[in-house]
């Protein structure tokens, strides 16, 4: 089941990090699930797909792929634009037929 995020607006993306949210509220620095940078600029986007390619970023750690995503799971997005802006939301996957 893909997760989509929704901007609002194009974004140029320098970061963007998904993290176990109770993790996170103990660790800032906790491991992300997913985790995608850019040194130049990437493409603007107003939406993206959990786990898929954002034109102009790559994994932090080459070939590190996404993990699956745990129904039930709270997790914590963070992105931060070319702008130096950053943002938070936590989500949390549903399962499946729901």
């Amino acid at each position: 089941m893909p997760i989509t995020f929704v901007l609002n607006g194009y974004h140029r993306l320098k970061s963007v990090r998904v993290v176990d949210a109770a993790a996170y509220a103990t660790n800032k620095y906790a491991l992300p699930v997913w985790r995608l940078v850019t040194e130049s600029n990437s493409a603007p986007v107003s939406t993206f797909d959990y786990g898929n390619r954002i034109r102009g970023m790559h994994p932090e750690t080459k070939g590190l792929q996404p993990e699956p995503l745990r129904a039930g799971v709270t997790y914590c997005l963070l992105l931060e634009t070319a702008r130096g802006q950053k943002a938070e939301h936590n989500f949390v996957m549903a399962a499946s037929g729901q």
